[in-house]
């Protein structure tokens, strides 16, 4: 679910070519009964939103996740947009760590930043991974 066609393409294709299935969607509600259709039994194992889109935030993923979590279907993944109305990606990623429902969700921070003190802060409120949206230079040299 991505309000940019090409950025949709892409993360498409790269799921796709590791053998997952992709359902697209142009809003996380639309998605939500697809999938609840395509896999009533069990849900699916990710689900990956823009959350900058309009009406989607930090605060409709966090209410997904727990409607999800209610019907015996939590997520084991969450991907989290850093750059998001309402609560940024850190922001909802401490939230759910905070919930003792949706705490075992790994969760990864998909951003465009790369400083050392945003990294430590995704850290600590527990996100385990990061996607780099942009290139970033490496310290001491060009990667």
């Amino acid at each position: 679910l991505d309000d940019d066609p090409d950025a949709h393409e892409v993360v498409a294709l790269t799921l796709r070519q590791t053998g997952a299935t992709v359902e697209s969607s142009s809003t996380a509600g639309e998605l939500a009964t697809q999938l609840e259709r395509l896999l009533p039994e069990r849900g699916p194992d990710v689900f990956l939103v823009d959350l900058a889109m309009p009406g989607e935030d930090g605060f409709e993923a966090l209410r997904l996740m727990h409607e999800a979590h209610a019907r015996g279907e939590a997520f084991d993944l969450a991907a989290l947009d850093m750059k998001m109305p309402g609560m940024d990606g850190i922001q909802l990623a401490a939230a759910i760590r905070a919930d003792g429902g949706l705490a075992p969700t790994r969760l990864v921070l998909v951003t465009s930043l790369h400083s050392p003190a945003e990294l430590a802060r995704a850290r600590s409120a527990g996100v385990v991974s990061t996607v780099a949206t942009t290139w970033a230079p490496k310290v001491g040299g060009l990667e």
